[in-house]
């Protein structure tokens, strides 16, 4: 049986919940519709590795590519989900968040607790799957390009996913888990 916390209708932290399974949700999707995509367009040598310059540094065939593309894929997926879910049951002496006691002081804040725990997870694996459509995106074009290279396309993706990931833990350290933020 699955712990639930219900919040009242239009609470902050039930509307940010389904704002982030929205975004996992999408940017699962998208990255499943991209490999589809990669799955009729890609050549027979397709770059999958690239240096810190951009260049291609490793062409692999197709079916390599695609089988690799669409492990990162599952795996990053799998991965974010089934910790965010964790956060459910998992041991809070495992978490490290602002003010644990404060937290784990009533049963409605322990829950409160990890619901918050599983929105944060999956709103990191939201962003990290959105990075990984990105860099699939770049790497199937430039798999068309006699001189394949990701671009500085690649460099924005990651200073983007590296910016936004630091906003987000900022916010999460200083501010979401400050004590009377809970009912």
């Amino acid at each position: 049986m699955s712990e639930r916390v219900e919040e009242p209708s239009g609470g902050r932290d039930q509307r940010l919940r389904e704002l982030v399974r929205v975004a996992m949700a999408l940017a699962c999707a998208a990255y499943v519709g991209v490999l589809l995509v990669a799955a009729v367009t890609l050549p027979e040598r397709v770059p999958i590795h690239f240096a810190a310059g951009g260049e291609a540094d490793r062409v692999v065939g197709r079916e390599e590519a695609l089988v690799t593309f669409a492990v990162v894929g599952a795996a990053m997926a799998v991965l974010m989900v089934g910790l965010a879910r964790w956060m459910r049951r998992a041991p809070l002496t495992m978490v490290n968040v602002p003010h644990l006691d404060w937290w784990t002081m009533t049963p409605a804040r322990e829950a409160r607790l990890r619901a918050r725990l599983e929105t944060d997870l999956l709103g990191i694996g939201a962003l990290t799957m959105a990075l990984l459509v990105v860099v699939q995106v770049l790497t199937v074009r430039a798999a068309d390009d006699p001189a394949p290279s990701l671009g500085p396309a690649a460099g924005i993706a990651v200073v983007a996913y590296v910016v936004v990931l630091l906003a987000v833990l900022v916010w999460i350290s200083t501010r979401r888990y400050r004590p009377g933020t809970a009912s």
